[in-house]
């Protein structure tokens, strides 16, 4: 009996073990600003509010970068280096530093002060194994003197509910941490007061999200600048269905905040969702007039300027970012030129967001359907009685050149997670098409036929990667 209950408790033991280690560790390093003042810190502090909100969402398990930690001086006898190198580490001293203490993600943030009322941020989240970014996110986020914590407070909550939902969304959501039996040689702590905040906390906990709204409400009505508890309640409303009431506290929000960048951006995307695409382009060009530096508003006119096919005003509408170097902005200049079939020009590896799925797959197809068109009508030109050769020829060299930039314009892209599969499609069709391109021109050059065979083939073979890599409607 004894050896049952010993194999019993082993097992309980065990249980207890692995469920401590559902959540995967992330090791988290906010990146300084050396100050141009000694008196004034650039560097905001985000340390406790990010954990706390990290913690909320019960995904990860939160740690932060501590030159002192075991593991840091482990990594840095192991690689030879000095201990001054722990102070200011690099991302390959991070991701090793994170390996060793068997995180799954590495998060880097920089939060800082940067012109008069504007927090400047950047997080980039790495996971370990793979070479590019798992999530990214840059900007600015827009305060008055009165709005600061506020709007700092905002901008590391929606940091981490992008997070949950764009790069944690396959994680499951881990339980509340059980809270042991009081004993009976202890008296039981007394309750807390029966507050809005507690019942909110508590209604939210439990997942009871539509009572959780009547608590909130009350706290917007005590604390109606509070933008926190503003974005707290657009939030609930949108996982609940009930986009209208979301859309009208995005518009009781903005008449307080009329500055601020996660609201524009909630609105946006509202507007986005509920309107017809020329109804859209008007309401975001006549907001952008009433806040002409909002980069939110600027950006969501690009995108959808570009996805109605007006790429000249597109590009007068991103021309103020020309200077600026976000991933944001870099990403819909390669979408530029991808529409404009700017494909020579070349540059650095660029970023690719999810967000955008739609707007890249309608550039990319469209680029596809030209170019295996082009190569079926050189084909039928070259079945005419009398074919221009050397016209046919010319075209065919062509053609094989743009594909092979577009290739090279498509392997430029960076993708994050959602846009992964469909790229590796994409980027393979690429590959077919041009093979596909090279054969034509080869057959039109010594017109065998077993050249153009197989040109139709690869070209058959290339559209069906463009097909594999179409987004599925949800």
């Amino acid at each position: 009996m004894r050896g049952v209950s010993a194999l019993l408790l082993g097992f309980l033991l065990c249980g207890q073990s692995l469920s401590a280690q559902q959540a995967p560790l992330m090791l988290v390093y906010q990146e300084r600003v050396p100050a141009s003042n000694p008196e004034e810190d650039p560097n905001l502090p985000i340390q406790a509010p990010l954990t706390a909100f990290l913690n909320e969402i019960r995904k990860v398990r939160v740690e932060w970068y501590q030159p002192g930690h075991p593991a840091v001086q482990q990594v840095l006898q192991a690689r030879g280096l000095a201990p001054s190198r722990a102070e200011q580490p690099d991302t390959s001293l991070l991701m090793q530093v994170a390996r060793a203490m068997g995180a799954t993600y590495m998060l880097t943030v920089r939060c800082t002060n940067g012109k008069k009322g504007q927090i400047q941020y950047a997080c980039t989240l790495w996971q370990l194994g793979r070479r590019t970014p798992l999530w990214q996110s840059e900007g600015i986020q827009q305060f008055t003197d009165e709005t600061y914590q506020n709007a700092l407070m905002s901008l590391l909550r929606t940091l981490a509910m992008r997070m949950n939902q764009e790069a944690f969304a396959d994680l499951p959501t881990l339980p509340e941490k059980p809270q042991p039996p009081p004993t009976p040689q202890s008296q039981p702590p007394s309750l807390p007061a029966d507050t809005p905040q507690k019942r909110l906390e508590q209604l939210i906990r439990e997942g009871r999200l539509r009572e959780a709204i009547a608590p909130l409400r009350t706290l917007i009505n005590q604390e109606p600048t509070n933008l926190a508890y503003r974005l707290q309640l657009i939030q609930i409303y949108r996982q609940l269905g009930l986009e209208g009431l979301a859309a009208q506290a995005v518009d009781d929000a903005l008449a307080l905040f009329p500055d601020d960048e996660t609201l524009l951006n909630l609105w946006a995307r509202s507007l986005q969702e509920s309107h017809d695409p020329p109804q859209v382009i008007e309401a975001l060009q006549h907001k952008l007039r009433e806040n002409p530096a909002s980069s939110t508003l600027r950006l969501h006119l690009f995108d959808a300027l570009l996805a109605a096919g007006r790429t000249d005003e597109a590009e007068t509408v991103l021309s103020p970012f020309q200077n600026t170097d976000l991933p944001e902005v870099r990403w819909r200049e390669y979408l530029l030129q991808g529409a404009k079939r700017r494909y020579a020009i070349t540059g650095e590896p660029v970023q690719g967001f999810g967000e955008q799925a739609g707007l890249w797959w309608t550039i990319v197809s469209g680029a596809f359907t030209d170019f295996a068109n082009e190569i079926l009508d050189l084909r039928r030109l070259a079945s005419d009685p009398a074919p221009n050769w050397k016209q046919l020829r010319e075209r065919g060299e062509k053609l094989v050149q743009q594909i092979l930039e577009f290739g090279q314009w498509v392997g430029r892209m960076q993708p994050d997670a959602t846009l992964q599969k469909p790229y590796q499609h994409v980027r393979f069709g690429a590959q077919l098409l041009g093979q596909s391109a090279q054969h034509m021109a080869r057959y039109l050059l010594s017109r065998n036929n077993e050249e153009a065979e197989q040109a139709a083939t690869l070209r058959i073979e290339a559209l069906r990667e463009l097909e594999s890599a179409q987004p599925k409607p949800e």
